[in-house]
């Protein structure tokens, strides 16, 4: 009964034809697994059983049909690395909050409408990638990023950003072009003026 998760996690890359490169099909390469790479594989779910994979530090599902995260993607304490650019997502799970080894988060291509609070927990992320999303704002929450370098956020739905922002104090790169709807404060203003890039910001 104690691998019965295992099985699942075999049976699942067996559904999506993923090779034993991907996922070893060994108990205890499994159990050491660090990194999981599995772009453009067709895959429609992830187990919640994903969780179990403690060891990871890089999980990437790029250009796949993903609706949704699974809860248990919180359980994942050890990553620095997670990557879902080109699925279908809606949302984040709350629990993407417990990640705070996170160094980067890339989200693109999705159809993301709002973020989760949670989102502020990542304190060690450097690169926060959300460009191509449905998001109209960005919770007040992610003037806790206080690693951040770099924020791709260019996303047409964009009104506002909050002011919270200003607190990025080691942000070097920001895109906030095609946003034509985007509404910026004067102390926002002022804040980008400080910064080495600024994609979609004229300052008049």
């Amino acid at each position: 009964m104690q691998d019965d998760w295992i099985q699942e996690i075999w049976n699942w890359a067996d559904e999506f034809k993923l090779s034993d490169e991907e996922i070893p099909r060994n108990k205890d390469e499994l159990l050491g697994l660090t990194k999981l790479i599995c772009c453009d594989k067709q895959i429609t779910y992830l187990p919640n059983v994903i969780g179990n994979l403690t060891n990871l530090i890089k999980l990437d599902v790029s250009n796949n049909k993903l609706s949704e995260l699974p809860n248990s993607i919180g359980n994942l304490i050890n990553l620095m690395e997670l990557i879902v650019f080109g699925n279908t997502l809606t949302k984040l799970p709350n629990s993407i909050g417990n990640l705070t080894n996170l160094i980067d988060l890339d989200v693109c291509v999705n159809k993301i409408t709002k973020l989760p609070n949670s989102i502020g927990n990542l304190k060690n992320l450097t690169e926060f990638w959300i460009d191509n999303n449905e998001l109209t704002e960005l919770p007040n929450s992610i003037g806790n990023l206080t690693n951040l370098t770099e924020l791709h956020a260019y996303n047409p739905t964009f009104i506002k950003v909050p002011n919270s922002i200003t607190k990025l104090t080691n942000l070097e790169y920001i895109d906030i072009d095609e946003n034509p709807n985007l509404i910026l404060s004067e102390e926002i203003k002022e804040f980008l003026r400080t910064i080495k890039i600024v994609e979609g910001f004229e300052d008049n």
